[in-house]
Formats: structure tokens, sequence, C-alpha cells
């Protein structure tokens, strides 16, 4: 191993402006090495990412490349649609499945820092919607690392330090605290070791749930007082992230049963017009009855469609969350 202790930041919305306060503060000196993910999507640009990144940052920051040295003073930034872990001295990349329906994952990120380094890794969980990194951090901590959890009332979004703090953040600090605990953390230098992890799928559990990516059969597991579902292929969710993307997927369900009854009622209509231009009346009111039939089921469906109430409900259950 490389001896040199490594910090984890994990962040999503909101994330940018969170760094762009965090890193200015970060020091070579300390003697650590840095990773972050960022949750976004796989056509984002990464060059003008890092690039941006580094013109605000303290340490020199590079795009993360499989097989990277884990070196000093130094920092990686995951790329798009890559899973980020480390790997004894060194970075590494893979196209692991998807966790909470994301990739990079900051989960994956913080289980190989607990299970690789120990008490050598730190993990930082700054703004974000819902709760990716909350299972990780709390392996984290289980194992001896530093964990820290942004102030919910600083974050642009709390739901991810509420997921940490919930999971058992060993501090809850503004930006403006952090560096104290960082510096702190660098020049005591705990001894690197790691607790081998839990091989996925011990007590699992199969459901009747599928899984949003692949739709195999997800099996439920407890790590502690955590639940999680994950498939035969690995994609993995926490109950509330499961929720939101079946949420997602009955509405495009819906949508999708619309545009075919529209499609039925259009193409009856027009059979009932050439029929009447022909003279076949009898096939005519017969295709009339069945565009009445689908447009009155394609109406049927649209008001089960998600209202403006919905709507805010769902932000409001997601505030409280958040």
């Amino acid at each position: 191993m490389s001896g040199v202790p490594v910090v984890a930041i994990g962040t999503s919305a909101g994330g940018i402006e969170a760094l762009h306060a965090l890193l200015p503060r970060l020091r070579p000196e300390w003697n650590l090495a840095f990773a972050i993910v960022i949750h976004r999507q796989a056509v984002e640009d990464d060059a003008r990412l890092e690039t941006l990144l580094n013109s605000w940052s303290g340490i020199t920051l590079l795009k993360a490349r499989d097989g990277d040295p884990i070196i000093a003073g130094r920092g990686v930034v995951c790329p798009a649609d890559v899973h980020l872990v480390v790997d004894d001295s060194h970075f590494q990349l893979n196209a692991g499945p998807r966790e909470n329906h994301s990739r990079p994952s900051i989960d994956v990120l913080f289980r190989s820092i607990a299970q690789t380094l120990g008490e050598a890794g730190a993990g930082i969980i700054l703004s974000g919607l819902l709760d990716d990194g909350a299972a990780g951090m709390r392996m984290l901590r289980e194992r001896g690392g530093l964990t820290i959890a942004q102030d919910p009332e600083e974050a642009l979004h709390s739901g991810m330090p509420r997921s940490a703090i919930a999971a058992g953040a060993e501090y809850v600090k503004t930006i403006d605290q952090m560096d104290e605990l960082l510096e702190a953390f660098g020049t005591k230098r705990r001894a690197v070791h790691g607790t081998p992890v839990a091989a996925a799928g011990n007590g699992a559990r199969l459901t009747r749930f599928t899984c949003p990516d692949c739709s195999g059969v997800l099996a439920e597991q407890q790590d502690g007082d955590f639940f999680y579902y994950r498939c035969r292929v690995g994609h993995t969710f926490s109950p509330q992230t499961l929720h939101e993307q079946k949420g997602a997927a009955i509405e495009d369900a819906l949508w999708a049963a619309i545009q075919i009854l529209e499609e039925q009622a259009e193409l009856t209509e027009r059979v009932a017009r050439r029929a009447r231009s022909r003279g076949d009346e009898t096939l005519a009111r017969r295709m009339d009855t069945r565009t009445k039939r689908y447009r009155e089921r394609a109406n049927m469906v649209r008001a089960s469609l998600p209202s403006v109430d919905d709507a805010i409900e769902t932000s409001e259950i997601r505030d409280v969350m958040d």
C-alpha cells in the first residue's frame, strides 16, 4: 500500500457550488490524496470540468485514469460513466453496474476506501439529493475512517448530507470548518489497514420488485440498520432511490399507453372514413365505436397521470427527506 491517506469527496446536485467553496481550502502540505465523485451524465465534458475545478483548487486535480498512483498532495476527479475505486496504492476505474442509478457512485468509492484503507480513509458528503454515499460512509466509519457531512443548513440540497448524518457521520461541519479536521487527519497519519467487506448477497431475500435498469429480480439485503436492493447483475438501490425510479417508470408507462391508445383511435377513425367513402356504413359504425372506446381509455389513463397536487406533494415529501 502507498501509506498515503485518501479523502473521498462525494456530491451531486449543488455540488459544484460546494466544491467551489471547499477546493480552495485544500493544501498539499497536509500529505493527503483526494478523490472526487460528482454525479453527472456521460455526455458532460470531463476536460472542461477538470479545468474549472483546478482553477479553484489549492491542490493539483487531474482526471482519474485507470492505474493512477495515489500521490500525497494531489487529487483525482472521477470521469463520467465509470466507477472510481482504490486498490492498494492506485486508483482504479471500472464500468461496473450502476448503484442508486448512478455511475460513478459515491457508495462504490467509499466502500473501496473502507475496505482497502480503513483508518487511513476519510469521506466527505456534500450537497446532493437522495442518499447515495450514506451506506459507504457507514462502512467507512465502522472501519475507523474519518467521516464528515456538510451541514444540511448550508448545503443547497440537504438530502445526501442528512442521509450521511443518519448513517452515522462522525462530524457535521460547514465547509469553512472542514479544513481544520482534514489538516489534523493528514498530520495524524493514521495507520493503513483494511477490514474485508462482507460478500454481497449475504442474508439476501428475494422480492417481487424488478430492477429499473435491467428488469431482473431484486434481492433485499441489510447492512446494520440499512436496507438496499441488488439484482443479479449488480445494480443496487437504496429504498428511497428505488421508490423514485419506480415512480418515474410508472409515469413513462402511462404516457406510452396514452400514445398507443391515441394512435389506435386515429387509425380506426381513418378506417371509418374510408369505409364511408366506399358506402360501407356497417364497418364505419363499428370503427366509430372502437375510436370512441380508444379515446375514452386514453382519457382514463391521462387522468391517472400525476397532477399538480401530486407534484406538490412529491416535492414536499422530498423536502422532508432532503
